[in-house]
């Protein structure tokens, strides 16, 4: 069974990439804004809400509490961005804005940075990051 999803994650990489590069031009793009939030999470657990059983988001300033209260680390407190961006669609040369989230190290995102994007070359509000953290 494991070989299988081995098998099946390395097939839907294949086709994204696939994908990327039959449908979508490489173009800049600007970021525009960066939102922070906080969640905590171990190889043992994470905090979820209650009410949806999902990960619960957090401003970076409670993390701490939150973790201490629960019985976490400070190193199991994480980040997660919700980025912005702007780019020129090489399909009609307007601007459009498109979004991505990463976690992790995301202190290298900030607004007026010019990062890679990919745009449809068919239709223009349709817009890609790459595989993995830019």
């Amino acid at each position: 069974m494991a070989g299988a999803v081995v098998v099946s994650g390395v097939g839907i990489l294949i086709h994204n990439r696939f994908d990327l590069s039959a449908n979508y031009t490489q173009v800049k793009a600007q970021i525009t804004s960066v939102e922070v939030d906080c969640f905590i999470k171990n190889r043992r657990g994470k905090i979820v809400d209650k009410r949806t059983n999902e990960l619960t988001y957090m401003s970076c300033e409670l993390g701490p509490i939150a973790a201490h209260r629960h019985g976490y680390n400070k190193h199991d407190i994480k980040k997660c961005a919700k980025v912005t961006y702007d780019y020129v669609s090489p399909v009609d040369d307007n601007y459009y804005s498109g979004e991505f989230t990463r976690t992790g190290n995301v202190d290298a995102y900030v607004a007026g940075k010019e990062i890679p994007v990919y745009a449809h070359r068919e239709n223009p509000k349709d817009s890609r990051t790459g595989i993995g953290n830019i």
